[in-house]
């Protein structure tokens, strides 16, 4: 959604991570805000935003909290940290919009917006829920028991193509986490427990998919309340249940919706696809993920069965693993080697 309005995105995947980034900005620094997940591995938000104020060169610099707890009591732990704003998972565009727009002034030799709706600081007209889709994205989106379309839409500001990316993301990543989370319990590590589940909440919640929002809700008050065994290990088999119909939905509709011949494809296009996004790939360009979008039906051939798990590679930005499975996909496929 912010690349979508003209932001330039970087991400950090954990509060340490970002905590490293931040040391080596420039004068002035080249960020203009952050927004600031709280539950995070190797640091958390709160962690890393008092880190962050250590210093002084960012003592007023702008951090917005993001957080699945709406609570006045979460909000105010956001503040004491030396937070600016905050903003609720799941994300209502409108809001985070409106968060940002008190804190980021349009760049120097930004484009000014070509028409008359709502204009963001970060560079573009943000788009309302209800706006029309973008050329090529009008065709109708997979009907899934327990999944509401038009909330996730909602959540998207109305972008299909963004939406589908979601749903194809949470079907792939998310599909074993009732199972990653029984095995942190095994281990005795509720704090690991907790965050999956809150992590489940909170991209359930993106894409509209209330009852495993909920499920995964109870489950980690349940985890971060202390109650016991039984009781946990049965809100976290109704997780499980609930993940497995939804992703089976999911998987169903989207291959359908998403099938495309294996056509044995041209070659030279095969070829000149591998290339391209093997360079952005080994730069650890983001631009990668839109011309692998492009370039899917050419890439689909060299993957077979294996193209899925290429894809969320790609999707969740493990370039270098992707980079190692393209390669690898490339000088083993025989349209590459007649090249």
């Amino acid at each position: 959604m912010l690349e979508g309005v003209g932001a330039t995105v970087e991400v950090a995947n954990n509060g340490l991570e970002a905590v490293r980034k931040f040391r080596d900005q420039p004068v002035p620094p080249n960020i203009d805000v952050v927004l600031m997940d709280l539950q995070m591995p190797e640091m958390d938000g709160l962690q890393a935003t008092k880190e962050i104020r250590l210093d002084p060169r960012f003592a007023s610099f702008p951090i917005i909290a993001m957080t699945a707890h709406a609570t006045m009591e979460e909000r105010q732990k956001c503040l004491d940290a030396g937070m600016n704003g905050h903003v609720s998972k799941p994300i209502d565009p409108s809001s985070l919009f409106e968060t940002l727009e008190r804190f980021v002034t349009r760049r120097e030799g930004t484009p000014p917006p070509t028409d008359s709706r709502a204009t963001s600081a970060l560079g573009g007209p943000v788009p309302s829920p209800g706006e029309a889709p973008a050329v090529g994205e009008t065709d109708e989106l997979p009907e899934v028991a327990g999944l509401n379309t038009a909330e996730g839409l909602v959540r998207v500001a109305g972008n299909k193509k963004l939406y589908r990316k979601l749903l194809r993301q949470f079907s792939t990543t998310e599909a074993d986490a009732a199972q990653r989370i029984a095995a942190a319990l095994t281990e005795k590590d509720r704090a690991l427990a907790e965050r999956m589940a809150h992590t489940v909440k909170g991209v359930a919640g993106n894409i509209g998919a209330s009852a495993v929002q909920n499920a995964a809700a109870h489950l980690e008050k349940a985890i971060k309340g202390s109650a016991p065994e039984a009781e946990i290990e049965v809100r976290r088999a109704a997780l499980e249940e609930c993940l497995t119909h939804l992703i089976h939905g999911l998987k169903t509709a989207l291959e359908g919706a998403d099938s495309e011949p294996a056509q044995a494809g041209d070659p030279e296009q095969v070829k000149a696809a591998v290339d391209q996004l093997s360079r952005s790939l080994a730069e650890s360009d983001a631009a990668a993920i839109d011309y692998f979008e492009a370039a899917a039906p050419h890439l689909r051939i060299l993957f077979g069965s294996e193209f899925e798990r290429f894809t969320s590679l790609v999707e969740n930005y493990e370039f270098s693993e992707a980079y190692e499975q393209l390669m690898a996909a490339g000088e083993r496929h025989e349209l590459t080697k007649k090249i």
